[in-house]
């Protein structure tokens, strides 16, 4: 077992691209095991669990916590469990995967197999993340807010416990809920079943240009129930800005207009239906709600075919990127600058309170900035892009006291993002003590050695 694994030394590219994730928060390890099957990985993780080796399981790196990060002991990325096959069966079509398949090769292959019939609707925008990080984290895709989440497809699930032994679990048992969105502390996902469903004949993507939030807000509200609709996507006039800056050097966006200086806020729908009558009278209705909101319809770009609505996803994408990149570019300076961003869950009636609150503290404290996310799920989301340590440290501060309030007013927080490592202490000075309480049972439950993913959350 000793010659499977590749040891990693400091300053090696290979530290690089396995000991930081899309946060740019930085770790190390002692090495590196990449197994190519799932008896390989199951046979180290037993004898790393009797020597009491610590093991970090990594996906593609995506998330944006830390989270599978290492800081000690050893490294398991799954990216060679990337084996999928689709069948059907007198219920449906089903994907069977292993853990370190991606988003982008499920959806290649659902398409593929099933003749362009059935999809799986809850991809992440990070197409690359694997399937085993998306169930860690609890990540969710634009479209969660009308399809739910990656554990709602899943009927069943074949997991490695830190001890090295081998669990089915699936739909119906009281561990499934506790294992999905665990960040990797409970237990290491091998490969999932997961269903899908057909895929809707017309999707038609509209991007709706305002030039205040006042007006986008009351948009949102008039949107809020219409019954074919599947995304709803913020974007602020800063996250236009930056987008825009990079707009020309990124293929899939690069031949998209400008959006215009006058244009403050964005927000990208997504509508679906069985017929081309239905999908254009959803369109008609809700540009009818933008002319009720105080918007211009004019303003707004409706697309219609598969390529075209993809162009439109991959802007929204683009947030994320070009925040991660202006973070990357300080970091190299600045190694403690880490991507700060928080992610609560609001209803729609604090929506612009909400907003008003997020820019005035931010415009006060100079911290560059972008907030961008799922209007229909709780967000938006705040991202914070510090220029040096001492911004980092306003920027941490400002954070704790949204997420301080956030848990004084019953929200939902780290829903999707995670809590991971750069929010560790974060979550353990504000959460409710039961929701600690019940972290740190689980970790017991499941890890009492504290094997997998130390560091994490607990």
């Amino acid at each position: 077992m000793g010659e499977a694994f590749t040891h990693i030394v400091r300053g090696d590219v290979m530290e690089r691209i396995y000991f930081q994730d899309e946060s740019k928060y930085r770790g190390s390890a002692d090495a590196l095991f990449i197994p190519e099957t799932k008896e390989e990985l199951i046979a180290y993780v037993k004898e790393k669990s009797i020597q009491k080796e610590a093991i970090t399981i990594q996906g593609a790196l995506t998330g944006i916590t830390g989270s599978g990060v290492p800081v000690k002991g050893l490294a398991l990325k799954t990216e060679k469990l990337n084996r999928i096959y689709i069948q059907e069966d007198e219920k449906g079509w089903y994907a069977y995967a292993e853990a370190g398949v991606t988003g982008e090769k499920l959806e290649q292959m659902a398409s593929r197999e099933t003749k362009d019939a059935c999809f799986f609707p809850v991809l992440p925008t990070e197409k690359t993340a694997t399937l085993g990080g998306i169930a860690a984290s609890g990540a969710k895709g634009i479209h969660t807010r009308c399809y739910g989440g990656f554990k709602d497809y899943v009927e069943q699930c074949q997991v490695c416990t830190a001890k090295g032994d081998i669990i089915e679990v699936t739909w119906d048992m009281p561990e499934f809920g506790e294992i999905f969105g665990s960040e990797g502390m409970l237990v290491l996902f091998l490969s999932f079943k997961i269903r899908l469903i057909k895929k809707p004949q017309h999707i038609w993507g509209i991007l709706f240009r305002f030039t205040d939030d006042r007006t986008a807000v009351r948009f949102a509200e008039r949107i809020e129930e219409r019954q074919h609709i599947t995304a709803v996507e913020y974007m602020d006039k800063h996250t236009i800005r930056l987008i825009e800056t990079y707009k020309k050097n990124m293929s899939a966006i690069s031949s998209l207009p400008d959006i215009g200086e006058q244009i403050q806020v964005l927000i990208y729908v997504e509508t679906a239906g069985e017929s081309e009558e239905e999908a254009e009278e959803e369109a008609a209705g809700l540009l009818e709600a933008c002319i009720e909101a105080g918007g211009d319809p004019e303003d707004a770009w409706a697309m219609c075919t598969e390529e075209e609505v993809e162009r439109l996803r991959a802007y929204r994408h683009a947030a994320s990127e070009c925040v991660n990149m202006e973070v990357g570019k300080v970091n190299g300076q600045y190694p403690e600058v880490c991507k700060l961003s928080l992610d609560t869950t609001r209803s729609l009636t604090d929506r612009e309170t909400l907003l008003d609150e997020y820019q005035s503290r931010l415009d006060k404290s100079n911290i560059p900035h972008c907030i961008f996310g799922h209007f229909g799920e709780g967000g938006p989301y705040v991202n914070l892009m510090a220029k040096d340590s001492a911004q980092y440290k306003e920027g941490t501060r400002i954070m704790e006291e949204w997420v301080h309030k956030a848990y004084e007013d019953s929200a939902e927080v780290f829903g999707e993002h995670g809590v991971g490592k750069l929010k560790k202490e974060m979550f353990q000075r504000n959460a409710p003590e039961v929701i600690v309480k019940e972290a740190v049972r689980r970790k017991q439950k499941w890890d009492p050695e504290g094997i997998l993913n130390p560091g994490n959350m607990v």
